[in-house]
């Protein structure tokens, strides 16, 4: 046969065995779609999405920390009384599409075959399978990513019109999609600028890279400008913007803070995007490869590029840094980078072993793919038969048993999104609990904030003879203040719990008494 036949006939075993991933991981992110309660976050994309697109992004500017798109696609593919697995669906699909376009960027600095353990890596790591089958922008900002970086590479190659033009739009839905998307597309032209200057590439080129994405980045700058202004604007119990709350994924301005920043757990980017020594030993084999081989350079610094500058925003509070769910977008590099050790391994295999036999490199990508399949499955078996925290479901079915005509119903502040989509088909009247931000570490703020609850709970159960709590999104320390005696001699009984999400009901002195 010969070196061509070959190496079509390897190219065609390469789709076919993409096409298997792909269905794994669709098969994957699938399974018990619709088995969780929606919890918190979802449960407020939910509410956000139900009236027209203007609605959605006015809404969006206030009850969420990502751009528009996401919310609106969701608002346009589903309605209010789609179950949780039809709303997390975009999502799923988001999930699916990953896969391949991993595959596809990784093809560009590794090949066909090898780019087949990034694409295994993508399709069972438990990070991705979770965020998968989430109702929040995540899988879809991930497969953006993937996107982003691969059109980047694929300029870097051939500079031209056509592929300015494919940049700047992929940039434009990323933009619009989630803001780490805009660090990852500076890294990105980092690593293109550097190209386009070491080639000297003529001014053509330089203007088929810049002009699409000044205009792309201007129209997305244009509509999310108001989004960006109330999102940053809101200040938070730790700090300003919309993460404050990863305040320990930022940098505190000390030396410390900057040591733990960068070589506490919390960093470990590579063990969040799939776990285990193996990947840690391929991922930094590769990623150091891709850096110091003239041939893999410009991957190597899509790699490193959009990682410095997340890492830059985080030492100014502006975008956090580490294993957490904002920086997936820094995740389809480092899966790059773990093909590239695998590479790497087989080579160094082949110049140690000259009499190696033929079988060899094909033994030694079965034993790493069959080990790092083996130290994900366990987690990704948990996380699709585990419920979530907010199990809210089970709850509202005990509350609709349970409560009899004239009960007062009362959902507290953090059960209040998802409560009212579990509600939604039942007409009895319930009150929304005042506000009140559990678990955040300024009690002077938030104590009597809890007070003003009791309160209210207090005031519905005398008025009423009797009260249902719906709770949810609350720490174990405010849960318990909220369950204590009331002063009007009220006592909460639990009623109904399960994962986070509990049922009480508070009788009234001289009122209706337990059913």
């Amino acid at each position: 046969m010969s070196a061509g036949h070959a190496g079509a006939r390897s190219d065609r075993l390469a789709w076919v065995a993409l096409a298997a991933l792909t269905a794994c991981a669709a098969a994957l992110r699938a399974t018990n779609l619709g088995l969780r309660s929606l919890w918190y976050d979802e449960a407020v994309i939910w509410n956000l999405v139900q009236g027209g697109w203007r609605e959605i992004v006015t809404l969006n500017m206030t009850m969420n920390s990502a751009p528009p798109l996401y919310p609106v696609l969701l608002g346009m593919l589903t309605g209010p009384a789609d179950a949780e697995w039809q709303l997390r669906l975009l999502s799923c699909v988001a999930g699916i599409a990953g896969v391949p376009l991993t595959w596809l960027l990784a093809r560009e600095w590794v090949g066909p075959r090898y780019a087949l353990l990034a694409a295994l890596l993508v399709a069972l790591a438990p990070t991705q399978v979770v965020y998968a089958q989430q109702l929040r922008e995540y899988s879809l900002a991930y497969a953006l990513s993937a996107a982003l970086a691969l059109a980047a590479t694929r300029f870097m190659a051939v500079p031209g019109t056509a592929r300015g033009l494919a940049l700047g739009a992929v940039l434009f839905v990323g933009l619009l999609t989630q803001h780490g998307l805009a660090l990852v597309a500076a890294g990105c032209n980092v690593a293109c600028l550097l190209a386009l200057r070491a080639e000297r590439r003529p001014l053509r080129d330089w203007v088929a890279w810049a002009a699409p994405q000044a205009v792309a980045a201007a129209i997305a700058l244009a509509l999310c400008l108001p989004t960006l202004r109330s999102q940053f604007g809101l200040v938070t119990e730790y700090a300003s913007g919309p993460w404050g709350y990863l305040a320990d994924r930022h940098c505190d301005g000390t030396l410390d803070g900057l040591r733990v920043l960068l070589l506490s757990p919390r960093a470990d980017i590579v063990s969040w995007a799939f776990p285990g020594k193996v990947m840690l030993a391929l991922a930094v084999a590769g990623g150091l490869g891709l850096l110091v081989d003239p041939d893999r350079r410009r991957a190597g610094l899509l790699l490193l590029a959009p990682g410095v500058v997340v890492l830059a925003c985080a030492l100014v509070r502006a975008y956090p840094f580490g294993g957490v769910r904002q920086d997936i977008v820094l995740l389809p590099m480092v899966y790059v980078a773990a093909a590239n050790g695998l590479r790497l391994a087989v080579a160094a295999l082949a110049g140690r072993w000259p009499r190696r036999p033929a079988s060899a490199p094909a033994l030694v990508a079965a034993a790493v793919t069959l080990a790092l399949v083996a130290r994900a499955a366990p987690d990704v078996r948990t996380d699709l038969t585990r419920l979530w925290p907010e199990h809210l479901r089970p709850v509202v079915a005990a509350l609709r048993d349970r409560a009899a005509p004239g009960d007062g119903i009362y959902a507290y502040f953090g059960a209040i999104p998802a409560f009212r989509y579990y509600w939604r088909d039942d007409a009895r009247p319930w009150q929304a609990g005042a506000e009140h931000w559990s678990g955040v570490i300024d009690p002077a703020r938030t104590a009597p904030q809890l007070e003003r609850v009791r309160q209210e709970i207090a005031a519905l159960a005398a008025s009423h003879g009797r009260a249902w709590v719906v709770v949810s999104h609350l720490s174990a320390d405010d849960l318990a203040l909220l369950a204590a005696p009331y002063e009007t001699g009220a006592l909460p009984v639990l009623a109904a719990g399960d994962d986070g999400a509990w049922l009480y009901r508070v009788d009234a002195p001289g009122g209706k008494g337990a059913p």
